[in-house]
């Protein structure tokens, strides 16, 4: 579907975002997230913490409870360079498990 050459990029991004709610498609899709990025419902500290770990941006012995007392700060990232830190959790909150990771097989 093309927008109105009329319509800026704004008033479409706000008439997407309300069909997205009014339709459900934004619950839908956190949710189909969530389980593909998780399918086992594994604990969230403990798979970002061994994530995290894996990635070798924190100390071996970071652990889940270590996760769940950074509160989201993680200062322990603070010693990595900025743009390594950043992009291991950045990647360890998308996919915490390694599951879509080249040569893994999603789903299976």
């Amino acid at each position: 579907m093309r927008s109105p050459d009329s319509m800026s990029s704004d008033a479409v991004s706000e008439r997407v975002d309300a069909c997205s709610e009014e339709s459900g498609e934004n619950t839908v899709s956190a949710l189909h997230s969530w389980v593909r990025r998780n399918p086992e419902n594994l604990d969230e500290a403990t798979i970002l913490a061994a994530c995290l770990v894996r990635e070798g941006v924190v100390d071996p012995s970071f652990s889940a409870e270590d996760y769940t007392n950074a509160d989201g700060d993680l200062p322990l990232l603070e010693s990595v360079s900025a743009g390594l830190g950043q992009a291991a959790f950045m990647l360890c909150n998308n996919d915490p498990l390694g599951l879509f990771a080249p040569g893994s097989t999603p789903g299976a």
